[in-house]
């Protein structure tokens, strides 16, 4: 906000100094501002005299249609002490007659607003007289504020170029693996009406908000790992105090601002921020037909998926007295991103384990594995199980119980195979299966399936095609025999996929409670890969010149982006008008069509809305609006 500095000011001389009035700067000047909006600047008032101050009279004088309004602080009209200080507002409204009370009159047709300047002069009367301050400002139409953003997404997960030939609807950043960023460039265009006089654009606050998908919590920007930063990368926070001002420059059209939305995963799952909902980016205006600006918001932030082998949670080690036995743990990252050990210990620790080497504090890159020994020597009576505790900075692994003294047991159980690939489909369904046999001389029994996943959404989109495994976990009911001669030895276990969100690739774990004394329970990766089908992104273009009352207005939504499958586009094939604000409810006809046309009932302001569906069966997430001037008589 501007700070124009207003003092009560007296010269330097010695005996009694009463307080006095005298102005600092000599001007104030308004600017350009929207016949929709007000503004307001404020300045201080101080005492700079020896006895207090009181404020007798502050009037604005030469206002005869009443543009300007004054408001001071109570103990500026109590007096002001030697050396304190007061606020004053001034709110400049270049055309009062549009409004009702506090609100903008729809039907006010905004070409009788005047276009020329207005100037007065406030009086400020105290102390030992009056001061006058001179006070200027001039109208302006409203701009027309636009949004652009990139339309693509690369094969990093980060957006594409800046696309400004249709405003932005949604901004979309792909799938992100753990400590990546990615940035997408947009840009706030404010344009003139016809070349006329145009009001400074302010930006007064920039809103980032999303919600996991599935489960709806919501977050903030920074919660979720998005940041507002200017063009030289730098956070910005407007604020209606401290606005970012996009003026038109003289003799051009239009004014531009680009900015840049920085992403970076701190939550796992896919995030939607639906502007239908209020959510994703929102950058409030002072335009009163355009009070927010914005587009919807989604990422996918990938935690990445940690394995072990064994899988299960538990590792037999039954050396005799005085022998050492030695099993091999290996940590698997199947990505996306990377992950840190902070620690793998052994709770309790004992004298007779260790674990061989350590891996504290090492990293494990996406695509790599570390191993580690645990080492059992034995030195007299068997030790109580113990645990291997697993710390990862993201995300969690499980811990594995050590079993020191087993107890006979010959049920044995092979799963096969460790990474079961459903493979790609466009929007279909896929199946496979899990072959589960049994190896020891008593059989094999499954008591428990269930199937997990660090993005909340995969492990729904695999399921068990299984009686009674609807739901998970399931008890299967498969017990399999040992006679090598019987029919029940093997078990295939169906499996199904079918894509539900906006994810390239999906990874979960199919868990499986068997009856194996050696490694009860087993581990399955799930891993499968889909095209989803992207939603349209609406777009309306007003095809007619000067709409005015009671012609005829046409409307093309030819320039909405199609969405589709990332293999290539789709087509729109469905088209929602409707009229969201204006007087009147007129009808679109046609009403079902890439182009259709309404006729206004009066002049005023109107805003259109339009949501559309594409082939693959998408839906805009979000409604474009148009905000169209409509003149109340047709030259």
């Amino acid at each position: 906000m501007l700070a124009p500095l207003l003092l009560v000011a007296c010269s330097e001389q010695t005996g009694f100094l009463p307080g006095k009035a005298s102005f600092s700067p000599s001007a104030l000047d308004f600017g350009v501002v929207s016949v929709t909006d007000a503004r307001t600047l404020s300045f201080e008032l101080i005492n700079q005299g020896q006895t207090a101050y009181v404020l007798a009279d502050i009037q604005v004088v030469d206002d005869p249609r009443g543009v300007w309004s004054v408001a001071v602080q109570p103990e500026l009209r109590a007096g002001l002490g030697p050396g304190d200080r007061s606020r004053i507002d001034v709110t400049y409204r270049p055309c009062p007659e549009a409004w009702l009370g506090h609100q903008l009159d729809p039907n006010y047709d905004l070409a009788r607003c005047p276009s020329a300047p207005d100037a007065a002069d406030l009086v400020v009367t105290g102390g030992e007289g009056s001061a006058w301050l001179p006070i200027t400002g001039t109208p302006g139409l409203p701009p027309v504020v636009e949004l652009f953003c990139p339309r693509t997404v690369g094969a990093d997960g980060c957006p594409g170029e800046l696309y400004d030939a249709a405003p932005c609807t949604s901004l979309r950043f792909g799938t992100i693996g753990l400590g990546k960023s990615c940035e997408a460039e947009i840009e706030v265009v404010s344009r003139s009406r016809d070349g006329a006089r145009t009001a400074d654009l302010l930006l007064q606050d920039a809103l980032l908000r999303v919600r996991a998908l599935g489960t709806d919590t919501p977050y903030t920007g920074a919660e979720a790992g998005f940041e507002l930063l200017d063009e030289a990368g730098q956070a910005i926070a407007p604020t209606a105090d401290a606005p970012i001002v996009v003026s038109i420059p003289e003799g051009a059209a239009e004014g531009r601002l680009r900015m840049k939305v920085r992403y970076t995963t701190a939550l796992d799952g896919v995030l939607a921020g639906d502007s239908a909902r209020g959510d994703g980016l929102k950058l409030v205006t002072n335009v009163a037909a355009q009070p927010e600006v914005g587009a919807s918001l989604y990422a996918t932030g990938a935690l990445p998926m940690i394995t072990r082998d064994p899988g299960g949670s538990s590792l037999v080690l039954a050396p005799q007295v005085g022998q050492e036995a030695r099993a091999t743990v290996t940590l698997f990252n199947r990505g996306p991103g990377h992950a840190t050990i902070e620690s793998v210990a052994l709770v309790p620790s004992h004298p007779e384990l260790r674990l061989e080497p350590s891996l504290d504090g090492v990293a494990l890159l996406e695509g790599e594995s570390r191993s580690f020994e645990v080492v059992y020597t034995r030195r007299g009576e068997a030790l109580a199980s113990s645990a291997i505790v697993f710390r990862m900075a993201s995300p969690v692994v499980g811990p594995v119980t050590l079993e020191l003294n087993p107890d006979a047991n010959a049920d044995a159980c092979e799963v096969t195979p460790e990474l079961l690939d459903f493979g790609f489909t466009m929007g279909g369904v896929l199946t496979a299966n899990v072959t589960v046999r049994a190896t020891g001389p008593t059989g094999c029994t499954v008591r428990e399936l269930d199937i997990s996943a660090p993005n909340p959404t995969a492990a729904t989109e695999f399921s068990v095609d299984l009686p009674g495994c609807s739901s998970l976990p399931c008890d299967p009911g498969i017990t399999l025999c040992a006679d090598a001669g019987c029919a029940g030895t093997e078990v295939q276990i169906p499996l199904r996929y079918q894509n539900t969100d906006l994810t390239v690739t999906d990874l979960a774990e199919l868990h499986l409670r068997t009856s194996d004394r050696i490694n009860p329970e087993r581990l399955v990766v799930l891993q499968a890969y889909d095209s989803p089908c992207f939603p349209p992104i609406p777009a309306i273009t007003v095809l007619t010149a000067e709409p005015c009352a009671g012609q005829e207005v046409r409307l093309t939504a030819a320039s909405s982006a199609p969405g589709g499958y990332m293999s290539g586009p789709a087509t729109v094939v469905d088209w929602e008008w409707a009229v969201v604000f204006g007087a009147g409810n007129p009808e679109f006809i046609p009403p079902n069509a890439v182009t259709t046309s309404f006729v206004p009932e009066g002049g005023g302001v109107m805003s259109v809305s339009l949501a559309v569906t594409n082939s693959c069966g998408a839906r805009s997430v979000s409604a474009a609006v148009e905000t169209i001037f409509v003149a109340p008589s047709c030259p």
